[in-house]
């Protein structure tokens, strides 16, 4: 008889009295622990690399790059800590040299009186030069004064030199200028000096009856456009003063005549906006044998009386429309204002301050 082996496990003798079960090992159980074994294995590679990743780190590093201050230029407008804060610590692959730029700086120019006006634009100073009076002042392109008018009287007796000197004095009193114009009282030919009828009077209009030769001889051919600019060092233009007054009161339309009423009477025409060639009608013969400036020049107005010499004006208005059919007149000078008559539709009366505010508009009538 045969005895069958038992397939049961030995029991020892720790596991009496216990009932161990064993789950029979299947090829799912061997996949599954193959699995794990695996992901495990990854999660400790990764630590151990992170790990040494840590410390290279710790150990290698970047070494700091010693940068130094930059130098600035005294002009330049990006200060110190601004320069620090922009460059930084960089490594040394990183850092590149960067020129400091030069900030340009503008000047600002500053008037000599707290009344000064002073812009970027151009500016014109401009003289008045009168038989009574020199005035300056300076001016902008749109004819606004910068300045307040400066006015000194005529000093007598007015050599040329002496007139010069007198005019770099008020220059002087004044913020610079661009360039300069110049109202003369006589006939002015490209800035050179013709005749100074008034200025060759030894005690001045009003005080002496005859010109002086030796004065007038001094101004004939003196070319006062030269020696301004050799003083002032900048562009000058020298033109009658009635021309600059007309420069300053002109529309630009047509025939346009200027007459000046002050110590004497001076006369500039335009056409269409441009200067025409001076004509010194002052000193034609008017009435009575007598010119233009000896009926209604400022020392006949004081003799006769201001409503008189009203009506006196008027006739050389007509006289003058004869003589030229203008399209407009100006009235100006300081006399302008005193008249008491009713003027022609086609004629009307300018401020005292055209010749001045003409300045600039000069250099674009002639």
């Amino acid at each position: 008889m045969v005895t069958k082996r038992s397939t049961q496990p030995t029991q020892t003798t720790a596991n009496i009295g216990k009932r161990v079960v064993k789950k029979p090992t299947t090829a799912k159980s061997i996949v599954a622990k193959s699995i794990v074994a695996k992901s495990t294995a990854k999660k400790t590679t990764s630590k151990r690399t992170a790990a040494k990743r840590t410390t290279a780190k710790r150990t290698t590093g970047v070494k700091r790059l010693n940068v130094s201050k930059p130098t600035l230029n005294r002009n330049s407008s990006v200060t110190q800590k601004t320069a620090e804060k922009e460059i930084g610590v960089r490594s040394a692959n990183s850092v590149k040299t960067a020129a400091t730029k030069r900030t340009p700086v503008r000047a600002t120019i500053k008037s000599k009186t707290s009344n000064s006006k002073v812009s970027n634009e151009i500016s014109t100073l401009t003289f008045d030069i009168g038989g009574t009076g020199l005035k300056a002042s300076l001016v902008s392109n749109d004819g606004k004064l910068l300045h307040e008018r400066i006015r000194v009287l005529t000093p007598y007796p007015c050599y040329p030199d002496v007139l010069v000197e007198q005019l770099i004095q008020l220059a002087n009193k004044l913020p610079q200028a661009s360039r300069v114009a110049v109202g003369f009282p006589g006939v002015v030919r490209n800035g050179t000096i013709l005749t100074a009828p008034n200025l060759s009077l030894p005690k001045g209009p009003g005080k002496s009856k005859k010109p002086s030769k030796k004065i007038a001889q001094m101004y004939n051919g003196y070319n006062l456009k030269k020696v301004l600019e050799a003083k002032l060092k900048i562009e000058v233009h020298v033109v009658n003063d009635a021309d600059l007054a007309g420069a300053g009161a002109i529309k630009g339309h047509g025939l346009e005549v200027v007459a000046t009423l002050g110590t004497g009477f001076g006369t500039g025409m335009f056409l269409n906006g441009k200067l025409l060639p001076h004509l010194e009608i002052a000193h034609l013969h008017f009435k009575n044998n007598k010119s233009f400036d000896e009926i209604i020049g400022d020392a006949a107005r004081k003799s006769i009386g201001i409503k008189k010499w009203s009506k006196l004006v008027l006739e050389a208005i007509d006289t003058l429309y004869n003589l030229t059919h203008f399209d407009h007149l100006y009235l100006g000078g300081g006399n302008a204002s005193r008249l008491t008559v009713k003027l022609p539709a086609n004629v009307s009366t300018i401020p005292n301050l055209a010749a001045i505010k003409g300045g600039p508009k000069l250099f674009e009538v002639i």
